[in-house]
């Protein structure tokens, strides 16, 4: 049997208490860094919308591509370009749109 000893136990509870203690401020910084970085860096998203969630082979694939702005979700304008690749169940490239 292994014991733990009493000095043992004390060092590892001051080691938890310190970071414990230093947890808060830390994610502050990192959120002060996080907040800074959304408003210097451009944010895009896309969205897809298809008219089926399934398809079979053969049929038709109708989609609408919308691009963003991250934050305010307006229709992004910087940005014209978007690539649609649409990939195989082998994981090859079977179809690529530049839209």
């Amino acid at each position: 049997m292994h014991y733990i000893t009493k000095s043992t136990c004390l060092f590892v509870l001051a080691l938890l208490a310190k970071c414990f203690c230093m947890v808060p401020a830390q994610a502050q910084s990192h959120e002060m860094a996080l907040k800074t970085l959304s408003q210097q860096a451009l944010q895009e998203k896309v969205y897809v919308h298809t008219d089926r969630h399934l398809y079979t082979a053969g049929q038709t694939l109708w989609y609408s591509v919308f691009l963003v702005r991250g934050p305010e979700h307006q229709p992004d304008t910087l940005n014209g370009t978007a690539y649609f690749d649409l990939y195989l169940p082998t994981g090859r490239l079977g179809y690529r749109q530049i839209i």
